[in-house]
């Protein structure tokens, strides 16, 4: 395929299309999409060079199970946190729960398995998913790109 067939295929101007080989600007999003439905390349390829890695059945059970392990630990610390109004005065055993929730996500998806577990946790319930993202936020801090 060339650059002006590439260019037609994602419905953007050859200039555009260049501009993207040369690196001298980012494709938007939409194109990107269009570029992979079109030729079937992986988007993660066409935007850093490097292939996704692609899940296996068992890596959506360790996935599943890690979502599991953190939504039942921070059930466990949502718990508490009612009664203690204060983090710091959780059992730290419960704090370690959630830390190797987030560390096991963190392994599995990366901060974005962790930021899905956060929000996956109660669909429909936006001041229990806010309230669970101000508490994981300093939980998880310093796992993988989790920051604080």
């Amino acid at each position: 395929m060339t650059a002006d067939d590439a260019a037609r295929h994602c419905g953007i101007t050859r200039t555009s299309m260049y501009r993207y080989f040369n690196l001298e600007r980012d494709p938007k999003a939409e194109h990107v999409a269009v570029t992979a439905h079109t030729t079937g390349a992986d988007p993660k390829w066409l935007l850093l060079g490097e292939a996704s890695k692609k899940m296996r059945s068992d890596d959506y059970e360790r996935l599943f199970s890690a979502f599991g392990m953190a939504k039942a630990a921070y059930e466990e610390f949502e718990a508490a946190y009612a009664v203690a109004k204060d983090q710091t005065k959780i059992a730290q055993e419960t704090r370690d729960k959630i830390r190797d929730a987030g560390r096991r996500l963190d392994e599995l998806g990366g901060i974005e398995a962790m930021s899905a577990a956060v929000y996956a946790m109660f669909p429909g319930d936006e001041y229990r998913t806010y309230s669970a993202g101000s508490h994981l936020n300093q939980l998880w801090s310093g796992i993988g790109d989790w920051l604080a």
